[in-house]
């Protein structure tokens, strides 16, 4: 939350939702009138992908875990990935959905879910941003910790801090809290 904050502007006004796509759970947080008002975690994320690759084509954790970032492995077209991402897109984007639509029932907003931010190592899995789009009807973007925080550093390329964006939010999010917290 802290790196949502401090790189975008917050509009009193949207519902937006926050998901954190971690390797074994995702968390889901919806911000109303900018602030946090409901919270929970989903036993979906990253390794429910790398588990149906891994089963679906007969591979071990590792190959399966470099097909899922997109690495091209020996002997397998990428085309023959899509197909399980997609359907772990559908199973995932269904926890989500669960979860919003709960949320929905107890809000005391009808107000509609106007964005969802992801976030997390899985966050840039094919499709995943448009399958939850598609879903959700609603605006889904990549979360940017570092919109408005400039990293520094030797090896702070633009490459390389596009490669870090999904994962580096708890980082950025940690690094912005002050004492007290």
């Amino acid at each position: 939350q802290n790196a949502f904050e401090a790189n975008n502007a917050i509009d009193p006004h949207q519902v937006v939702a926050r998901v954190a796509v971690g390797a074994a759970d995702s968390t889901i947080s919806v911000l109303h009138r900018g602030t946090s008002v409901y919270w929970r975690d989903i036993n979906v994320g990253g390794n429910v992908y790398t588990d149906a690759i891994q089963k679906e084509l007969n591979l071990s954790a590792e190959q399966a875990e470099q097909l899922k970032r997109g690495e091209e492995l020996e002997g397998i077209p990428y085309e023959r990935v899509l197909p399980i991402l997609s359907a772990v897109n559908d199973d995932v984007g269904n926890e989500i959905q669960k979860t919003l639509d709960f949320f929905k029932q107890i809000s005391p907003t009808d107000e509609p879910l106007d964005k969802l931010c992801l976030t997390g190592g899985t966050a840039q899995v094919v499709h995943l941003k448009e399958a939850l789009a598609e879903r959700l009807n609603t605006t889904v973007e990549l979360l940017n910790p570092f919109r408005m925080i400039e990293p520094t550093g030797r090896e702070a390329t633009p490459d390389l801090v596009n490669e870090m964006m999904p994962t580096a939010s708890v980082a950025v999010g940690l690094a912005l809290r002050k004492a007290g917290d």
